[in-house]
């Protein structure tokens, strides 16, 4: 028990002592940026480059891959029997360069016009707020990927209704086997129902640092791709994969990210997608 306690005690100044050495370089790095833009730059901006730069970052991770390791890449795509023409490619690279670079610009560039006051007051405040610690920033990524499951699975439940989903979900859906550019094929409306209230709703709970809601926003959003992206990536947690990509091609279970809100309200695909996950596994994995 001695000897189990003194390697906590080691494990846990060793985290420390590594937390506090990216506090002053946080603190400097944050300091220039503050001197060079305004609080509403930073206080919307920041996690725009941040969630815009991690799409195509990933995107052009994906796409390097599959040109560079043919072969291999295509052994773990989870539905190979589906392939996307260069039409449906094409498509969904024009509405991905709409709903991820023209309409974000677009929408920061009229906040930055209009400025107003209460947004102006609260990106003033939180811009303010001391430098969180890459400890903090940690543990608030905890909480945000948590109330993003939640707000997630229950925004998308409601676009799966048959009033909403005809109307809008419907157009996600038209990839059957998700691409990496088809995490960004929405609807307008659901971009924001569906992808951007979910993901804000920890940051704006928190009244989170610009800083930790970066770290939140490029993670979230590289999840989001790869999730997609239609492969079982040996890097990658595979169950989140798979339950994403079982919905695309059931249609309804699995409305979550992690498979937690599924489970508690009764969503999560039954034998059927026991069978899908345990096929790809088998045929990928080995």
């Amino acid at each position: 028990w001695g000897r189990h306690s003194q390697c906590q005690a080691v494990g846990m100044s060793t985290a420390m002592a590594l937390a506090n050495t990216g506090q002053p370089t946080l603190e400097a790095a944050w300091q220039k940026l503050r001197q060079r833009f305004d609080s509403v730059d930073l206080y919307l901006g920041a996690p725009l480059v941040a969630t815009v730069g991690s799409f195509w970052g990933t995107c052009g991770l994906v796409f390097a891959l599959e040109k560079l390791f043919p072969g291999w890449v295509k052994s773990l795509k989870i539905q190979p029997g589906i392939n996307v023409t260069r039409r449906e490619f094409m498509k969904a690279l024009k509405v991905a360069v709409l709903n991820q670079f023209i309409l974000p610009v677009a929408a920061f560039l009229a906040m930055r016009k209009l400025r107003p006051k209460k947004l102006v007051e609260e990106a003033e405040a939180v811009v303010a707020k001391p430098v969180p610690s890459p400890l903090r920033i940690l543990g608030e990524y905890l909480f945000h990927y948590s109330m993003w499951e939640i707000g997630f699975y229950c925004s998308h439940r409601l676009l799966h209704t048959p009033r909403f989903y005809k109307r809008i979900h419907k157009m996600h859906h038209e990839f059957k086997a998700p691409i990496v550019l088809s995490a960004v094929y929405a609807h307008p409306v659901e971009l924001v129902l569906g992808n951007l209230l979910p993901g804000q709703l920890g940051p704006l709970l928190l009244r989170s640092h610009p800083l930790s809601t970066c770290f939140w926003a490029s993670s979230g959003m590289m999840m989001t791709s790869m999730v997609h992206s239609g492969y079982l990536w040996p890097f990658w947690r595979h169950e989140s994969i798979l339950l994403h990509d079982y919905h695309h091609n059931a249609f309804y279970p699995n409305l979550g990210s992690m498979g937690v809100m599924d489970r508690l309200l009764g969503t999560i695909g039954g034998s059927a997608y026991l069978d899908f996950k345990g096929e790809a596994r088998k045929r990928v994995l080995g």
